[in-house]
């Protein structure tokens, strides 16, 4: 494969680049302290990297609270050309395991459990820099911790260069689409996705970061209204819980566009998603080994219509297994290939659909079933606005389903108790499933338990079922 041809043409800023540009007053950051320009933002971090620099170690963790502590303290380690580890959180026993990678901790807040070195965000300008000091970032890497929905954390170390790749990818798809605008986030900053679309792809690409993570949708709006043009980047847990009630109005002609990634979002969440701000999601899938690799908008049905389409440079294939295989410039080894857990068909030019995960596939009672089917049977159910399910290991394998309900599904299980939805539910799934293959056990949520990308803790799945919550209704309570 000619990886040459795969790499994408229209170049951003390099991060080296990005430090040694001729200074300007544009406006990079948008922090409710102190707003900084471009030429602010190059020279504290390279204040800070002068002093990292003088550090033999080559490992440095980084946890800031502060997205503008984050960003700058970001860019002095790479321009110092350290290898930066990034913990989910800063939980203490996040924060002891951290210790097995990294030596020294920067961070903004405590490092209560990291048994390192622990070095507080200085004040910068008590710091002198050293003017003689000049970038490194060619040596610069990142690891990153995926969310380990089950077991222990996977560390995935990625060049600077590859992130690069994939900003180069995305400027190139999307940055006509998107014109100038202020970069609003819901999402951390302190994952893969938030790395990139929250913060590295708008630097490079000289745009204006309000550095405030609106975590409520109220805060979004009041955002939005204070500026022409804004792009969203966001999580699908977000976009599935917007309020109805808002007055949205003011996002029409604003925003020019909304991110999502970390679950494909349902058809009718993305619709609603429009109603909102007058844009459909652009859905990004990936994954922290493969970095991005496809788009879609979910414009309408037929569902070929809104197939996945590869972004720039990324080839995508099937293994003989019908697994997503990767190709990308943006790789560990970009002639090598990533394969993805997700089953998939190849459709015309180029898209193709998923047709759910590998690892969703189990047996009950001797049965296959695929998990992803019923939980999609269960997804177009008038009563059911989300669900997941989860295998529970008893005397027998049994199924567990854990349901978010809409408004009417509320209104009956208020009415008629605990025992009646299962019994609709399960009526439902009896035309496509045989009955030992139907959930046994129910729960019944007002949100799934997701972590700061969205994404579904599966240990915490389980963990409902492990106490005797008065919404669980088994296959014997339904006779």
């Amino acid at each position: 494969m000619d990886i040459e041809s795969m790499i994408p043409t229209q170049a951003t800023l390099s991060l080296q680049s990005f430090f040694t540009r001729p200074a300007d007053d544009q406006l990079a950051l948008l922090d409710n302290e102190q707003p900084l320009s471009y030429t602010e933002v190059v020279n504290k971090s390279l204040t800070l990297a002068s002093t990292i620099a003088r550090s033999e170690e080559q490992y440095w963790g980084l946890y800031c609270e502060d997205t503008g502590h984050f960003i700058i303290s970001l860019l002095a380690l790479l321009a110092a050309g350290k290898t930066i580890c990034l913990p989910a959180n800063n939980q203490p026993g996040t924060l002891a395991d951290l210790a097995n990678h990294a030596a020294i901790l920067l961070t903004d807040s405590h490092g209560d459990g990291f048994t390192g070195h622990c070095y507080q965000l200085p004040q910068l300008n008590t710091i002198v820099k050293d003017e003689s000091f000049e970038p490194r970032t060619a040596r610069a890497s990142l690891i990153f911790f995926t969310s380990g929905s089950s077991g222990n954390p996977k560390a995935v170390h990625k060049q600077l260069w590859q992130l690069e790749n994939e900003i180069q990818a995305q400027e190139q798809k999307w940055g006509e689409t998107l014109e100038n605008p202020v970069i609003l986030a819901c999402v951390a900053h302190q994952h893969i996705y938030g790395i990139l679309f929250r913060i590295l792809w708008p630097l490079l690409a000289r745009r204006t970061i309000d550095t405030h993570q609106h975590q409520y949708p109220e805060s979004l709006l009041a955002a939005i209204a204070q500026h022409d043009k804004v792009a969203v980047i966001a999580s699908p847990a977000q976009l599935e819980r917007l309020p109805k009630e808002l007055n949205w109005s003011v996002c029409k002609h604003r925003v020019t566009a909304v991110f999502s990634s970390g679950a494909p979002l349902q058809a009718r969440f993305a619709a609603e998603a429009q109603r909102c701000f007058s844009v459909l999601p652009l859905e990004i899938l990936g994954s922290t080994e493969s970095g991005g690799v496809a788009w879609r908008q979910q414009h309408c049905e037929p569902a070929s219509l809104n197939a996945w389409q590869p972004l720039p440079g990324v080839h995508v294939q099937l293994d003989d297994n019908g697994l997503l295989t990767v190709f990308s410039p943006w790789l560990d080894n970009p002639e090598d290939c990533c394969v993805m857990g997700d089953r998939a068909e190849i459709i015309a030019d180029h898209g193709f659909l998923l047709k759910g995960r590998a690892d969703q596939i189990v047996k009950i009672e001797g049965k296959r079933v695929s998990l992803t089917e019923i939980s999609q049977r269960l997804s177009d159910h008038y009563l059911v606005e989300r669900t997941a399910l989860t295998v529970l290991e008893m005397a027998r394998q049994q199924l567990g389903a854990i349901v978010v309900l809409t408004d009417e599904g509320k209104a009956i299980l208020n009415k008629q108790g605990r025992l009646a939805i299962p019994r609709l539910l399960k009526k439902t799934l009896s035309q496509y499933f045989e009955a030992v293959t139907l959930p046994r056990k129910w729960r019944f949520v007002e949100i799934m338990p997701v972590n700061a990308q969205g994404k579904l803790v599966h240990s915490e799945l389980a963990r409902l079922f492990t106490t005797g919550l008065p919404s669980e209704a088994t296959d014997e309570d339904n006779g």
